[in-house]
């Protein structure tokens, strides 16, 4: 529609920036050469970076859950998830990068809101005119400039 708006320039849809994410994509050749399972590898990547319960501790009528998660400062860099150290079932040690391809990308759009509305941000310049004068959505003229 600005577009059609005489003096428009530089019209431009700004979309919100897709998250970002890490991808680990499972190398199942490597890892049946290591005598790793898909399920585990992809299980210990789970519980080093959002932790699991692996029991629960009794203190009269309380119960607390015991959780296993990587120290909050190796979970702070997300591109060093390749170092994560990965034990084999005959015991070999090795790094994820070794198993898998370990790269950052974006994820998914976020839409924004406003009201309980979707809110999209439109912008354009001007050019050789001013813009004191108000456009309706049908880009004529209206009384108010």
């Amino acid at each position: 529609m600005l577009n059609g708006v005489p003096g428009h320039a530089d019209v431009q849809v700004k979309a919100p920036a897709g998250a970002p994410r890490i991808v680990v994509r499972l190398r199942p050749d490597r890892l049946t050469q290591f005598g790793f399972r898909p399920v585990e590898v992809l299980e210990a990547i789970q519980t080093s970076y959002q932790g699991t319960v692996v029991a629960q501790t009794h203190r009269g009528n309380q119960v607390a859950d015991v959780a296993v998660i990587l120290d909050e400062k190796d979970r702070q860099d997300p591109e060093a998830i390749g170092s994560l150290l990965l034990r084999s079932p005959q015991g070999g040690i090795l790094r994820l990068r070794e198993l898998a391809e370990v790269y950052p990308t974006s994820g998914r759009f976020s839409i924004l809101h406003e009201g309980g509305r979707r809110r999209q941000t439109v912008t354009c310049a001007t050019s050789g005119r001013d813009v004191t004068r108000s456009w309706t959505r049908r880009g004529r003229r209206s009384k108010r400039g």
